[in-house]
């Protein structure tokens, strides 16, 4: 009994070394059929039609009280072509250009987009997420980093005649 657990052990013990070593698995006897791998196309989410893609596209601003804690002014654009940007003007340096961040955007359905932006702080690219859901005419963060953007609540609205 003891060596037929010492076998078990042994046979967990190298599926899980050959696992963690990258090795290929064992073919499986002609007697079971092989797993088909799941076709790409059935593997990546379906595209959100143009038209919800093209709702969000525009420009997005909010402006904060003097009292905020992290910027005075908040303004994203959402290009056709995907990409983004988001510029954020403190408030502490009146004269210190505004915080630039550029990246991505992709709706996952009708009322929600993900943001990706990266931030280039001292030399080093950091990158974050923002997911928002929109609500009218505004986009509202519900995942962001709180000690960037404040802990108030990130809700930009939709401009109808953005600046050049």
């Amino acid at each position: 009994m003891k060596s037929r657990y010492s076998f078990l052990a042994l046979g967990l013990f190298l599926a899980l070394l050959g696992g963690l070593a990258g090795c290929k698995p064992v073919a499986k006897p002609a007697s079971e059929p092989a797993l088909q791998p799941v076709p790409e196309s059935v593997a990546e989410p379906a595209p959100v039609p143009v038209s919800i893609k093209d709702s969000f596209v525009g420009t997005y601003k909010a402006i904060f009280p003097a009292t905020a804690s992290f910027a005075k002014e908040i303004v994203l654009i959402l290009n056709p072509d995907s990409t983004a940007q988001m510029s954020s003007d403190s408030n502490y340096m009146d004269n210190v250009a505004p915080i630039v961040e550029k990246g991505t955007w992709n709706p996952l359905d009708k009322n929600s987009i993900h943001v990706t932006l990266v931030v280039n702080a001292g030399g080093t690219p950091i990158e974050q997420t923002v997911a928002f859901v929109r609500d009218g005419d505004e986009l509202v963060a519900t995942r962001y980093d709180r000690r960037r953007y404040g802990a108030e609540g990130l809700r930009l609205e939709k401009q109808k005649h953005p600046q050049k």
